[in-house]
């Protein structure tokens, strides 16, 4: 079994050989650019306006709060597409 000195090598050579996932590679890119927005969390740095958070109730209260679709949502797709 080898020592701590060997664990720390095995463990640095398999973490040095792990690549970015494809979401590293957008927050690389998004640091690049000159003020991005961050809606990654879903946490904006700005206090929201009274009147969206209003809304934000009243659609809590309708049922609407769950996650979209990956695909988006149906009856807005099918209001776009006229």
């Amino acid at each position: 079994m080898p020592g701590e000195s060997g664990i720390i090598d095995v463990a640095l050579r398999r973490v040095t050989g792990v690549k970015p996932s494809g979401v590293r590679k957008i927050f690389d890119l998004a640091r690049a650019m000159p003020n991005p927005v961050n809606l990654s969390l879903g946490e904006p740095a700005f206090d929201i306006p009274e009147e969206i958070k209003e809304e934000h109730v009243a659609c809590i209260r309708k049922g609407f709060d769950k996650y979209t679709l990956s695909g988006g949502i149906p009856e807005l797709l099918r209001s776009n597409r006229g």
